[in-house]
């Protein structure tokens, strides 16, 4: 029969072969998909992030000041370790006096973790970050992921309203901020 040829439930063969070979393709799309997550999630060893939680408010190259870090831990697909930090405990422990590069000279005659994230290229500031961690006796980690307010507003929209009976509140994109900074500047457990 003729590519054209109409099949009895009234799509053409020609449609037909095209909608398979889209459907391979996304197979195989999603077969790449499925081995990158299970590869970040730590099926096949354990994977450690370092997250860095980004204040916009004080401008830095890649989204803000960095007030505090976390350390998540993966191991087949399960979160085994979460600490969430101040980054100056971290800073305390560089045993070594890093020379900044020279605009931030202007304001510190130092350089740690705190002010790393200096670079506009990411890459090149992650890696900075992950040698001052490491530098402060952390362990080496798989990757550096930013955080700021911005991006979890964003990921709120997508998740919907997320229910916090311990601070008596609901969180969504709206309050997210005024939320977060109260808790961290006036709620009762403002060490945590």
């Amino acid at each position: 029969k003729t590519d054209d040829a109409v099949l009895p439930d009234g799509i053409s063969k020609k449609d037909l072969i095209e909608k398979i070979e889209q459907a391979k393709s996304s197979i195989v799309d999603g077969r790449e998909y499925v081995d990158l997550i299970s590869d970040l999630i730590g099926a096949k060893r354990s994977k450690e992030y370092l997250i860095l939680f980004q204040n916009p408010s004080e401008i830095r190259a890649t989204g803000g000041f960095v007030g505090s870090y976390g350390i998540v831990k993966l191991d087949d697909g399960k979160i085994k370790k979460i600490l969430v930090d101040d980054i100056f405990n971290p800073d305390g422990q560089l045993r070594e006096r890093i020379v900044p590069p020279f605009p931030i000279q202007k304001i510190s005659t130092a350089w740690s973790m705190h002010d790393a994230n200096w670079f506009f290229d990411f890459p090149t500031s992650a890696k900075k970050v992950a040698w001052f961690y490491e530098k402060t006796g952390g362990p080496s980690v798989d990757a550096v992921i930013t955080l700021n307010p911005f991006v979890i507003e964003r990921l709120l929209d997508l998740t919907g309203p997320i229910e916090m009976p311990e601070y008596d509140t609901v969180i969504v994109s709206e309050n997210f901020v005024d939320a977060i900074q109260y808790e961290v500047e006036e709620g009762d457990n403002k060490k945590e």
